[in-house]
């Protein structure tokens, strides 16, 4: 009898101890808490970093959301697309952010620069363009599920910068993300890419068409009775001051031209009356100028 009772205070012992180890594994905090630290699922083996809501309850923990380079058309978010990477891009491409868990409001910024070897010129700066875009309007379904679309134009940033592009590259390019909203832990991430040399054409500078200045010039004819005496009289041309301007004798046909050019106002023609002749009549050696009438 006593060596059966023993065994049963043994046995009893066991379960006596089974049962208090039982108890405090349904204590431990540890042993059931997801990653907010509340009583539940196991927490997770991936949380990384990342943009996600404090309840974590929109999406997958972790860094979810992702940047693209895209060389192709504008799409519309929710369009399928390829989400590969594109290294060599024109001048206008678009920026795409796909993947972010869904939240009121998610603000990211971007920032392009230059890398080397195609810094800009010295006193320019390596910043092309920046700007900013909401996203994560919903919940993270990986690098396919676009978030937001910017159409972006480096050309006159390049153009700024004074930078000369890689022989058969282009310009080197880095494109900075930050995410900060509700972010747990790192909220940034980059992309280097090449962009083709720009096609830039510039506007021509329209060639004023100039303004035709009038001119007119004064002619005298002499005439002699009898004739052939008309060659070397003195005619002088006086202008609209009053005061002679040019003094020309008449050629062998009796002509005079004066190299005056005329303007606006009344002029007058006389000549130097010469030994032995009386001088008879004259016909409109007093004259107004009018432009355009009298132009040429």
């Amino acid at each position: 009898m006593a060596a059966v009772s023993r065994r049963t205070r043994f046995g009893a012992l066991l379960v006596l101890i089974g049962i208090l180890s039982l108890f405090v594994g349904l204590l431990s905090p540890s042993a059931f808490a997801d990653h907010n630290g509340k009583p539940g699922e196991h927490a997770p083996d991936d949380l990384g970093n990342g943009n996600g809501p404090p309840d974590g309850t929109t999406g997958p923990p972790g860094n979810n959301g992702t940047i693209k380079i895209d060389g192709e058309p504008l799409k519309d978010p929710g369009e399928p697309h390829d989400p590969s990477n594109e290294p060599h891009v024109p001048c206008t491409f678009t920026l795409e952010y796909a993947g972010y868990e869904a939240m009121p409001v998610v603000t990211a910024t971007h920032t392009f620069e230059l890398q080397a070897p195609t810094l800009a010129a010295p006193g320019q700066s390596d910043v092309l363009l920046s700007g900013t875009a909401v996203i994560g309007d919903d919940d993270a379904s990986g690098a396919r599920d676009i978030d937001e679309i910017v159409p972006i134009d480096l050309g006159p940033g390049l153009l700024a910068s004074g930078a000369v592009p890689h022989e058969q590259q282009g310009f080197h390019v880095k494109v900075t993300v930050n995410a900060p909203d509700f972010s747990q832990g790192s909220d940034v991430k980059h992309k280097v890419f090449w962009v083709e040399p720009c096609v830039t054409v510039p506007s021509p500078t329209p060639t004023p068409t100039p303004t035709p200045t009038p001119s007119a010039a004064a002619r005298a004819v002499k005439v002699t009775l009898p004739a052939g005496f008309e060659s070397g009289w003195a005619m002088t041309l006086t202008g609209p001051g009053g005061s002679p301007t040019e003094t020309v004798s008449t050629n062998g046909a009796g002509i005079t031209n004066f190299a005056t050019e005329l303007t606006e106002g009344t002029w007058n023609i006389t000549e130097a009356q010469q030994p032995g002749w009386t001088f008879v009549s004259s016909d409109g050696c007093t004259f107004t100028v009018n432009f355009p009438a009298h132009d040429g």
